[in-house]
């Protein structure tokens, strides 16, 4: 587990800080929960529609720029993001 300083700011422009611990995902995002990480359909919906709120670390450059890109757009294509119509939008 890591702690790292977390900034949130509200439609108010209030900011709240806070320190806590992140833990490692788990439940539906999860191969079954065997893997410690998400379906690769997943991990691209969240790293590509909420790029501007986080940055997953440790993944090649070339992975994030270019694969990563196309993997979202076939499996947006093949109607695989259905299911998260209802997802919120990313913040600005």
């Amino acid at each position: 587990m890591y702690q790292y300083p977390h900034t949130i700011e509200n439609k108010y422009g209030e900011k709240l800080v806070f320190k806590g611990l992140v833990k490692e995902a788990d439940g539906d995002a999860l191969d079954n929960g065997t893997k410690k990480r998400p379906e690769p359909v997943t991990g691209a919906f969240l790293i590509t529609r909420y790029s501007t709120e986080f940055e997953v670390q440790g993944i090649p450059v070339f992975v994030k720029k270019m694969i990563i890109p196309i993997q979202y757009s076939i499996a947006k294509m093949r109607g695989a993001y259905k299911g998260y119509k209802e997802a919120p939008a990313p913040f600005k």
